[in-house]
């Protein structure tokens, strides 16, 4: 889910019983899954395993339904204890899981949990999910299907599943071997794959499973594949000179007709350290030091890898630090605060980053003698901010925030006047911004239903007091 709150609402996950029936086997399947998805996003809200981002050849044993439709229908449900609305779609095509002669079916996108989906009405999408069926109200001799989904089984825009259609379709006109392929990045997440990281080539990629023992070598895009092995479960090695991947061995069952895709992070053993000190020589204590990938030479910003706070003796450390070329700094990435007073400060002691001195670092090198001097602590500046609806009435209770390089460095509360004093750090440059959240009261407990939004105000780097006034004028809301 992407919006100001990244993984939804944080909360309790409420799972209540629905008067509807399912095929065989299903309920058992969807409890499995649902505590698949409450275990793993519980903390978080919403945020789906690796798995959902795979091609569907990956999936296509574990989803018994695949279709192409277009909703054309919002449907208000008609059992108080389900969460939000299904949808009615029509059937363009069916993949598995149905016969070919069903035109409609009703859509329900996974109401028991946060991660429902949401659908536009007259787009295309490929849905994936489990089968069942409910009694049509006021009919209780007649069935309806419907196709239980959500976020985590992969149902996607039609528009950006293209090859999942492609391949679907060749398998219902004549499906073809099974392959298992994936793609060796140098330090990459396995469960957050989003393959910015370098590709690593030369990798040697072991296969064992029902075909018996194949070896593959990936290429210089760090991709590799073995193509016709039978269905069943494989073990997968990898190994490389002076890298080690994230796990010893990977296991992956293939279906049949299918795939099995294995994205594998290998690891290098470098290190960054040093020490951060104030201006006077004394130990800076638990601030943060960041490091991050230097992009300079290709236009683009520096992207993440690290962070981490001094200890008693200004000391810090990074381990497992990849090849490369980095930026670091303390409050390098980071939104400075009021509270520490430490504008951004780059190594060797530069405050911007134009001005930093990339560290290079070779495969399991170690450097640790990086020392990074703070300048004098910044001063702070008042800003005054006053939120008003766009008739001019005062905004009480609307959430304001000063962000620094698109991260909150402050934060406040209007009052009932819809004023609110902040504190920032003078001579930098911020972006003001405010939300006034709606809730609803649903089963005795308070939800957020709706926001309205404040154009957002640039506040120039200055140290005198300055005025800054937020129309709230942009609504939106959360899916149900």
């Amino acid at each position: 889910m992407q919006r100001n709150y990244p993984f939804g609402v944080h909360g309790e996950i409420l799972v209540k019983p629905g008067n509807y029936e399912m095929e065989a086997g299903v309920k058992s399947a969807m409890r499995t899954l649902l505590w698949l998805i409450l275990a793993t996003r519980f903390a978080s809200g919403c945020s789906c395993g690796a798995s959902a981002s795979l091609p569907v050849c990956h999936r296509l044993g574990d989803t018994p339904v695949l279709f192409l439709g277009k909703p054309v229908e919002i449907v208000d449900h008609q059992y108080n204890s389900r969460r939000g609305p299904w949808y009615r779609f029509t059937v363009e095509e069916v993949f598995k899981g149905f016969p070919s002669d069903i035109k409609e079916v009703m859509v329900d996108p996974d109401n028991f949990t946060t991660c429902t989906t949401n659908f536009s009405i007259g787009k295309r999408y490929l849905i994936a999910g489990f089968r069942g069926s409910r009694p049509v109200p006021a009919k209780e001799t007649e069935s309806e299907t419907i196709i239980y989904t959500g976020q985590c089984l992969g149902s996607r825009e039609a528009e950006h599943a293209a090859d999942d259609i492609a391949f679907l379709r060749q398998f219902v006109r004549s499906p073809q071997p099974a392959r298992i392929f994936g793609s060796v990045r140098i330090h990459a997440s396995e469960r957050y794959w989003y393959g910015d990281h370098p590709p690593l080539s030369g990798v040697r990629i072991q296969i064992a499973g029902p075909s018996g023992v194949a070896n593959v070598t990936t290429g210089t895009n760090g991709d590799y594949v073995l193509p016709d092995v039978n269905p069943g479960k494989h073990i997968i090695t990898a190994s490389a000179k002076e890298f080690t991947s994230a796990r010893q061995r990977y296991e992956v069952e293939v279906p049949a007709h299918g795939c099995g895709v294995v994205n594998i992070g290998m690891f290098s053993e470098g290190v960054l350290g040093g020490r951060v000190v104030n201006q006077d020589g004394t130990p800076a204590v638990g601030v943060s030091v960041e490091y991050a990938r230097d992009n300079r030479n290709t236009g683009k910003p520096a992207s993440y890898e690290g962070s981490t706070k001094t200890d008693r003796n200004g000391r810090f450390s990074f381990a497992r630090v990849p090849p490369g070329r980095f930026v670091l700094g303390v409050n390098a990435r980071r939104a400075p605060t009021t509270k520490e007073r430490i504008l951004p400060t780059y190594w060797p002691g530069a405050l911007s980053e134009s001005q930093a001195q990339p560290v290079q670092l070779a495969v399991n090198q170690k450097i640790e003698n990086l020392s990074i001097t703070l300048g004098p602590r910044a001063a702070v500046r008042k800003v005054s901010v006053r939120v008003e609806w766009p008739d001019g009435r005062p905004a009480p209770g609307v959430r304001l925030s000063a962000n620094f390089r698109g991260s909150i460095a402050e934060s406040a509360t209007t009052g009932a006047d819809g004023s609110a004093t902040m504190t920032v750090l003078a001579g930098l440059e911020y972006t003001l911004s405010g939300r006034f959240l709606h809730l609803r009261l649903e089963n005795g407990r308070e939800e957020f239903d709706s926001w309205v939004d404040a154009t957002e105000e640039k506040l120039t780097a200055g140290t005198t007091p300055a005025k800054i006034r937020l129309i709230l004028n942009r609504p939106g809301r959360f899916p149900e």
